[in-house]
C-alpha cells in the first residue's frame, strides 16, 4: 500500500523525521537503508513529494524518530502500483480528478477528521459475534499482532511458522469474509499476515477494547467477557501460546511458557492457566509449566494451532524424543491431515 498525505504534509513529515532523528535525509538512508529498502533518489522523490511513499516506509520512518503513525496527516491508503506508470505527482492528481469534491472536504476538515472519510481503506467486512474463533485470534493479537485504525497486521517467522501463516489467514478469512493479504520482509525474517478494513480494526478496538499500536505498553489485555467464560479463555489462551509462548526443550523434558513484559497480561494468562490446574510457576515476566504431566493437560484442554508446537509436543509424546526448534520443519509434511486446533483428546495420532 502506498500512503497519500494532506498537500506539503508529506513533505513536512520526512522534515519531522530529519529534526527528531537528528540525520540529514542521506544521513539516515545511510544508517537505515537495510530497514529501508529504497534507494536514496527514492528518498529525495518522496521527500519533494513526487510520489508516494509505501506503507512500510512510513512506518519505518515512525519508529526511526519516534512519531506515532496514527497522528501523520494521512488522506488515503492506495494500492502499491498507484500511479506506477505515470508516477506520484501523476497517481494524485488523477485522485484529484475522481474524488474531486471529497478531496476539498477532507482538506478543510484536517487530518484526523480525514481519516474518518477515506475512500479506498473500507471495504465490507462482516463483524462476527464472540466465539472461540474471534477469541483464539484476538490472543494470537495480544501476542504478535498490530493494530491501526486502518489495518490489523499479525508477524511470524517464515522459516518456521507458514502452516501457522495459512491457518490464521483462513481463520480472518473466515471470521470477517474479507481476504487478507501475505507479505514477507525482504531479507529479514518477518511475514505478514495483513486485514486492511477500517471497520474491522473499528470493531476490534471499540467493541474488543485493544488498543492502537505497541502492545507491550501495558494497554493491552484480554477483554473481560472472554475472561469471563473458560470456553472462551481456553481459545484466547491457545491463541497467546502459539504466538508469544513456548514449547521448550527443559532438560530431559519440555515445557510450556508464556512470556511477556505486558505484566497485566501475564497475570491474566497465569489466571487462565491456574483455572485449568495446568500452570504451576510464575516469575514476573513468565508463566507455565515445566511439568510433564501437565505439558500432557495443556494439549489435552488448550491444544494447539501453530504446527510447530505440536510438533515438538506430539514427538516428546509419541516417541519420547525432543526436537529443535530448527528441525520441526522436516517433520511438517507428516502433519499434512492434522485438524486444527489441534487437542490430543481428538485422536490417537495426529500424523496421516
Amino acid at each position: 500500500m502506498r500512503v497519500v498525505f494532506r498537500i506539503g504534509e508529506q513533505r513536512e513529515f520526512f522534515e519531522k523525521v530529519k529534526r527528531r532523528s537528528h540525520q540529514s535525509l542521506r544521513r539516515l538512508w545511510i544508517l537505515h537503508k537495510d530497514k529501508l529498502r529504497v534507494g536514496y533518489s527514492a528518498m529525495k522523490k518522496y521527500r519533494r513529494e513526487e510520489s508516494l511513499p509505501p506503507l512500510y516506509l512510513v512506518e519505518e520512518l515512525c519508529q526511526i524518530a519516534g512519531l506515532s503513525y496514527d497522528n501523520l496527516e494521512i488522506m488515503a491508503l492506495v494500492p502499491d502500483n498507484w500511479g506506477r506508470v505515470r508516477g506520484g505527482v501523476k497517481g494524485i492528481e488523477a485522485m484529484s480528478v475522481r474524488y474531486r469534491e471529497q478531496l476539498k472536504e477532507w482538506r478543510s476538515l484536517g487530518g484526523k477528521a480525514a481519516k474518518k472519510n477515506l475512500p479506498l481503506t473500507t471495504k465490507k467486512v462482516a463483524l462476527p459475534p464472540l466465539n472461540e474463533k474471534l477469541s483464539e485470534l484476538i490472543g494470537i493479537h495480544l501476542g504478535d499482532g498490530t493494530l491501526t485504525e486502518y489495518f490489523l497486521k499479525i508477524s511470524q517467522d517464515p522459516r518456521f511458522d507458514l502452516p501457522y501463516v495459512a491457518y490464521i489467514e483462513s481463520l480472518i478469512e473466515n471470521l470477517f469474509a474479507a481476504s487478507p493479504s501475505i507479505r514477507k520482509e525482504k531479507d529479514r525474517n518477518l511475514i505478514y499476515v495483513q486485514l486492511f478494513s477500517r471497520t474491522a480494526c473499528e470493531y476490534l478496538h471499540e467493541k474488543w477494547n485493544l488498543p492502537y499500536g505497541d502492545q507491550l505498553g501495558g494497554k493491552a489485555r484480554i477483554p473481560n467477557a472472554i475472561m469471563q467464560n473458560s470456553v472462551m479463555a481456553i481459545a484466547c489462551l491457545r491463541g497467546l501460546m502459539d504466538t508469544d509462548g513456548s514449547i521448550s526443550k527443559d532438560g530431559n523434558s519440555i515445557s510450556v511458557r508464556f512470556y511477556s513484559h505486558n505484566k497485566t497480561l501475564v497475570d491474566q494468562v497465569e489466571e487462565i492457566g491456574k483455572s485449568l490446574g495446568i500452570f504451576t510457576f510464575r516469575n514476573p515476566t513468565e508463566t507455565g509449566t515445566k511439568s510433564w504431566n501437565k505439558v500432557v493437560d495443556y494439549f489435552r484442554i488448550v491444544g494447539s494451532s501453530n504446527l510447530r508446537h505440536i510438533v515438538r509436543f506430539y514427538t516428546k509424546f509419541s516417541e519420547n524424543k525432543i526436537i529443535r526448534k530448527q528441525d520441526v520443519v522436516e517433520h511438517y509434511k507428516k502433519y499434512k491431515r492434522i485438524h486444527l486446533p489441534f487437542k490430543l483428546a481428538r485422536a490417537r495420532s495426529p500424523v496421516g
